[in-house]
């Protein structure tokens, strides 16, 4: 993944793709937040992750940096590579409690054309929802919204 996606659905859509059922004992208000159509690092997409055995929704912020880094304020990591996840030392933390799900319709990829960048959309050709991997290194601070 290039960095940036589309989550413009809304909690509900994305439970039915899953097939979970969603009601308020999950935690499930019907407030929704602004659909996006060009998700960042940064920003707070919706991510699926479990508590107590159940899937709930959680909005956190896509970013991940020591906190020697933050105090330094490198630059956050946005992508960590299925290949290292599990053994390096940076992300194999998170895998084995950080594991969430980050639905979406699609993400974007960059070409350079005439010296320009030139964004391309990938999604599904049935037009249904896409779910990504990711990691969390927070689980004690998540806030079900």
């Amino acid at each position: 993944m290039c960095g940036r996606f589309e989550q413009s659905g809304k909690r509900r859509y994305y439970a039915h793709s899953l097939g979970v059922n969603l009601d308020s004992e999950n935690g499930l208000s019907e407030d929704e937040p602004i659909p996006s159509y060009n998700i960042a690092p940064g920003l707070h997409p919706w991510m699926v992750t479990l508590r107590e055995g159940r899937p709930q929704f959680v909005s956190m912020m896509w970013d991940y940096r020591t906190p020697d880094e933050a105090a330094t304020k490198r630059k956050p990591w946005i992508n960590a590579r299925v290949e290292k996840a599990l053994t390096g030392r940076y992300f194999r933390h998170m895998f084995r409690e950080g594991r969430v799900i980050i639905p979406g319709g699609g993400w974007y990829e960059w070409t350079l054309e005439n010296g320009k960048k030139q964004p391309w959309y990938i999604t599904r050709r049935t037009g249904q929802p896409i779910f990504m991997a990711g990691l969390h290194g927070w689980a004690l601070q998540l806030q079900a919204k």
